[in-house]
């Protein structure tokens, strides 16, 4: 006796079917080892890199080295005003403009390629700074004792500079 749950009539219709043409034998899907009509072929794929990294180099903010203990490549920051869903909407407007229009993909296949392939180039996020001035002023206010000691106007100042010159 076999227990079977949550399956619905046209499943358990199909399944008593099979069983009574083949035996108790595992059902194999008509689709198996035939790619996807809607995947994406390598040049397409190479076509979207290739669009992430010049993006990055327009937009982006190189560092000069790979973080300490990792021996990848250099990262590149985009601004955090940034979002990937902006960056798909230019690679649509770009995919668009093209002679013979190119294939445009959808926000879970573009995130995907992203991560697997080009994971140096990363959105800042707002509590992100990649500034060692900034880095050194907010250590010095986190360390102070006294309330004195404290180079909170030095902080905001650098801050207010610092977008000051993004802007510019």
């Amino acid at each position: 006796m076999m227990a079977v749950y949550y399956v619905g009539n046209h499943d358990l219709q199909n399944i008593t079917r099979h069983t009574q043409e083949y035996g108790v034998i595992a059902r194999n899907h008509q689709n198996s080892g035939r790619r996807p009509g809607k995947s994406l072929n390598y040049k397409e794929a190479c076509a979207l890199l290739h669009f992430i990294s010049n993006y990055s180099q327009e937009v982006g903010i190189p560092q000069p080295a790979a973080p300490r203990g990792r021996d990848g490549a250099a990262p590149v920051y985009l601004p955090s005003d940034t979002t990937e869903i902006a960056v798909l909407k230019a690679y649509e407007d770009s995919c668009a403009e093209m002679t013979p229009p190119a294939r445009v993909v959808k926000y879970s296949t573009f995130n995907n390629i992203w991560r697997l392939c080009v994971l140096h180039i990363k959105i800042v996020s707002h509590r992100e700074d990649v500034c060692a001035t900034c880095e050194r002023l907010r250590k010095a206010v986190s360390d102070a004792f006294e309330e004195e000691e404290k180079l909170v106007e030095a902080l905001q100042q650098h801050i207010i500079t610092a977008q000051e010159e993004r802007d510019a």
